[in-house]
């Protein structure tokens, strides 16, 4: 056995290590929940902790190095969150982040390694992740780098990561990689909402600019805007609806398909129809389009494979490292403690806490989301709008700049002037809801980006990919709430606090709302994996009901009787 084989064995199970780290994420809770009247059972030894981190950034290990790496950029970003003038913690947080390929996450371009041979060696590997040669800024994380060669080389590719990785950026960095190569094809970029086609499309308008002239391509959002006389070529921004749409209706054929938050083809519902019927047609082209699936952290993302034609190359990939460091919270109103979720020993631990008087999200939000930047999930419209009401009515105004002066002018001329969201604007509040028109959510996100407000409440258009820079993430969960009955969507709300554009921490503060049951299944949906999946049109009908279909439809017989009390399988 090598030396290097002997250390990464089994490093994360250290008893040392675990006790180091486990004193520094309650230092991180209690600087948190800003605990003043709490003795530290152990001092953070900050020299151990930077060794353990330089240790596990460079693990050779094939099946941990992921969780290594994890692991040593959560102690350098949270040692630098605590104690941001040491410089000793300044040196050895670039010095991981360069090791473990998080390039992008480095603002500081002062260190110098003072051996000169390892300064080369992360010099050229550094040139090597670099998006475009001559920007300085613009870099892939590793696993982005994986994924964009696998792109350039495979017809037929699924993977799937954590939600923070940043999987919509690298689609967007081939696209235009490819324009500016003149390879002149059509693109398509399947997204499940409205609200992303928006985003995306803005995102790829601002990034190629003059070159979509040059190149002679449009930025599309529907099959209307096509032509086929004219000397175009496309980048289609579309819902699954949208692109059905498009391959019945129009003549341009698309090269390139790229289906964005995949894991929606193991849901039972109309809307996944869509994608079976869309596959179903792009099977059958004579000149089948190189096809790729995106999902969340799922272990078998090469389920989706099962849908392509039998033709060219497939691959599939899961990568485990996130390039970001959420702390998830969970505050146990009944016991009257804060439970730490620890990403080392893959369990929750204890930090007694009594200063919640009274269970209710906005005034943990309250306690908790002071200068900070806060999205609060909700369940519903109704519950967004009643807690960001409720919330405003008892905050400040804030300093007013032209841009949100002209913001609350817009929605009063296109909305009412006596619409709410005017009057929460002003104290730094807002909601983001699916009913709200595109241009004014828009303008909300901007408001959030630009620092300009500080708090969101938000449903699922959340959930659906927006990315905002929040800090903390508040989860209220009661008995009712969606959220907990799907562990893929729940992990993936988790993801959208702390993004790598943004911000290299994030925290998650779950608000179980009740008795211990919910308590216990929000700590299982954490420290559990997401079990594997299996897509939803092989599993939604029984096989007694598929061979009853299948016999009914030969005999000419066009109605079925109802097997269930449910609907779903008839949808």
């Amino acid at each position: 056995m090598e030396l290097g084989e002997y250390i990464y064995s089994d490093i994360e199970k250290n008893s040392y290590l675990i006790s180091l780290y486990t004193n520094l994420i309650k230092e991180y809770a209690i600087n948190i929940f800003n605990i003043t009247d709490i003795e530290k059972e152990n001092s953070i030894n900050i020299k151990d902790l930077l060794r353990f981190a330089d240790i596990l950034s460079k693990s050779t290990n094939d099946l941990k190095k992921q969780k290594h790496n994890n692991i040593a950029q959560n102690i350098v970003v949270l040692l630098k969150e605590l104690y941001p003038e040491n410089e000793e913690i300044k040196k050895i947080y670039i010095s991981v982040l360069s090791s473990i390929k998080n390039y992008r996450g480095i603002r500081e371009n002062s260190y110098f390694d003072s051996d000169v041979r390892e300064f080369i060696s992360q010099y050229i590997e550094k040139e090597l992740y670099k998006i475009e040669p001559n920007d300085e800024e613009n870099y892939f994380v590793r696993d982005q780098k994986n994924i964009y060669s696998t792109l350039q080389k495979e017809k037929f590719y699924s993977y799937s990561g954590p939600t923070s990785m940043g999987k919509t950026f690298v689609i967007r960095k081939f696209i235009i990689n490819q324009i500016k190569k003149n390879n002149k094809k059509n693109y398509v970029v399947v997204v499940p909402t409205k609200a992303l086609i928006s985003e995306i499309t803005s995102d790829f308008i601002t990034e190629l600019n003059i070159l979509l002239k040059d190149k002679n391509y449009k930025v599309i959002n529907t099959y209307n805007e096509t032509n086929e006389n004219d000397k175009f070529n496309y980048i289609m921004i579309y819902t699954q609806e949208r692109l059905l749409s498009h391959l019945i209706n129009s003549n341009i054929k698309v090269n390139y398909v790229f289906i964005d938050e995949a894991h929606k083809l193991f849901y039972k519902d109309t809307r996944t129809m869509y994608f079976y019927k869309i596959l179903d047609i792009l099977r059958s082209q004579d000149n089948v389009p190189n096809i790729y699936f995106s999902a969340p952290l799922i272990k078998n993302p090469s389920e989706f494979l099962d849908l392509l034609p039998e033709i060219g190359t497939k691959s599939s990939s899961v990568f485990e490292f996130t390039p970001v460091n959420q702390q998830k919270f969970m505050i146990d109103y009944n016991s009257k403690c804060i439970r730490i979720y620890n990403d080392l020993s893959l369990n929750f631990i204890e930090l007694e806490y009594d200063k919640i008087e009274k269970f209710d999200i906005n005034y943990i939000l309250g306690q908790l989301g002071k200068n900070r930047k806060n999205l609060v999930y909700c369940e519903s419209k109704k519950e967004a709008i009643d807690y960001a009401l409720e919330y405003s009515k008892n905050s400040k105004p804030i300093e007013e700049n032209d841009y949100l002066k002209k913001v609350k002018k817009y929605i009063k001329d296109e909305i009412h002037e006596d619409y709410w969201l005017i009057d929460m604007l002003s104290k730094g509040v807002a909601y983001h809801i699916g009913y709200i028109p595109n241009s004014v959510r828009k303008h909300i996100e901007n408001l959030y980006k630009d620092k300009t407000i500080n708090t969101i409440f938000c449903t699922s258009t959340l959930l659906e990919g927006v990315n905002l820079p929040a800090d903390n993430l508040f989860i209220n969960v009661k008995d009712s709430s969606k959220i907990i009955k799907n562990e893929i969507d729940f992990k993936n709300l988790i993801g959208r606090v702390g993004r790598i554009k943004y911000n290299l921490i994030g925290n998650v503060f779950i608000i179980p709302n009740g008795a211990q049951k919910l308590m216990n299944i929000c700590t299982e949906l954490i420290e559990k994996d997401v079990p594997d999946k299996e897509l939803s049109i092989k599993n939604t009908l029984s096989t007694i009901a598929k061979k009853e279909i299948i016999n009914k439809l030969k005999n000419g017989d066009t109605l079925i009787e109802k097997r269930s009390k449910t609907y779903d399988e008839y949808e």
